[in-house]
């Protein structure tokens, strides 16, 4: 099958029409669909004003213009297609939800203008102290080129008795932590507005992210952040610091540790944990709010430099 004659998805918005879902209870493992899709231009301008960063948008100076490597968030939630939102589905909320780990691999420059295949699968679903967890993953592809992949862990409240159906997961290693000598990251700063908020939203949405009541329905102060905002701010911090050999060769894993909302300034930080024989390193990265918490915390890796 040619990508031109899959269904078309877009590439930084929601699907234009669907269902809300429950990740635990409407995704199950096994393959997703296909889709293609197409970055353009204003999809790069407008990405790069929500994240605050520079456009036309460059792996390092110098570089050929090409898409932020934080831009294949939608692609991953688009492919659960018809389901476009976690919303009100009329099950019982038994406690806390949502996005609860985010990471990508970086294998190669997303192109502008060109028609790109996106492929999903859902991996794995489990519980971990008390909460439901779904795991799923995209393939971003260009000619039988892979470019991308990226994924998530959604967590989902459950009942007792939902969750003796499902094993029991240990969670994953803790990122190591930095020693007091490493090469340091940042501070990276980024004042997490309305604006950007609705804006990666976009128009017409109306849920936690967007609306106050919502939000103070679910016991929040106010509107919470997308969990995006945290990864791109991440992805901006390693982008600054290694260019290409983070953007095109790198990862970033991170998980969603507390809660922002809107109006909240993050200050991303990173520190080198680890330097390879071949050049490449690892790197702990996080983001702490304007009163010094920790909100996202995560590992993130990088090629190195061409010999």
């Amino acid at each position: 099958m040619s990508v031109e004659s899959l269904p078309s998805i877009p590439a930084t918005y929601k699907l234009p029409d669907g269902i809300d879902g429950d990740a635990f209870y409407d995704l199950h493992t096994g393959p997703l669909g296909s889709y293609q899709m197409t970055i353009t231009e204003a999809d790069v301008e407008r990405w790069c004003d929500i994240h605050e960063d520079a456009a036309p948008w460059r792996a390092e100076p110098g570089a050929e213009p090409g898409a932020p490597p934080y831009i294949g968030y939608y692609a991953c939630m688009n492919a659960l297609a018809p389901i476009r939102y976690f919303g009100n589905t009329g099950r019982p909320n038994y406690g806390p939800g949502g996005l609860a780990r985010y990471w990508a691999e970086f294998h190669a420059p997303l192109p502008v203008g060109v028609s790109l295949q996106v492929t999903g699968r859902v991996t794995d679903k489990y519980t971990r102290r008390g909460l439901g967890y779904t795991d799923w993953e995209v393939d971003i592809t260009h000619e039988g080129r892979l470019l991308q992949r990226n994924g998530r862990a959604w967590a989902t409240s459950l009942p007792p008795e939902e969750q003796e159906r499902w094993p029991e997961r240990e969670g994953r290693p803790r990122p190591p932590e930095a020693p007091e000598d490493a090469e340091t990251l940042g501070p990276l700063v980024y004042v997490t507005s309305q604006r950007h908020i609705d804006d990666l939203e976009g128009p017409g949405e109306h849920n936690n992210h967007t609306d106050v009541e919502a939000a103070r329905e679910m016991g929040l102060r106010g509107p919470r952040a997308q969990g995006e905002l945290s990864f791109a701010l991440l992805a901006r911090l390693m982008t600054e610091r290694f260019g290409a050999g983070f953007a095109h060769s790198g990862s970033l894993d991170i998980r969603l540790i507390g809660e922002v909302q809107a109006g909240d300034t993050q200050t991303g930080h990173g520190a080198v944990v680890e330097r390879r024989d071949d050049g490449s390193e690892v790197c702990r990265v996080w983001a702490e709010n304007q009163m010094g918490q920790l909100v996202t915390v995560g590992t993130a890796t990088h090629a190195g430099s061409p010999a």
